[in-house]
């Protein structure tokens, strides 16, 4: 396993000992605020990637269900740069 030491993660990791599963996601809403955000991990440098994708599309699969409310669109936006910026410092 790749170790992260992001304490969002470290939340995911602690679940999936809790629980006995190899990923973890968790998808936080503020939907007031048209915020949210996912996390993931995964037991392995593999578990771990696949994770990370599957919390991309759960995540825009639950923000497009919120589609319209006062500030998705710009949130989303953001959320979208951010990952493609991700992917460019990671050369994934």
């Amino acid at each position: 396993m790749a170790w992260n030491p992001s304490p969002k993660v470290a939340d995911c990791r602690e679940i999936a000992r809790k629980w006995g599963f190899n990923k973890v996601i968790i998808i936080a809403l503020e939907n007031d605020k048209g915020q949210g955000t996912a996390v993931s991990y995964g037991k392995t440098k593999k578990m771990c990637a696949d994770a990370a994708r599957l919390s991309g599309v759960a995540f825009e699969a639950v923000f497009n269900s919120y589609d319209g409310q006062e500030g998705f669109d710009e949130w989303l936006n953001n959320e979208r740069r951010r990952e493609q910026t991700r992917k460019e410092v990671t050369h994934e």
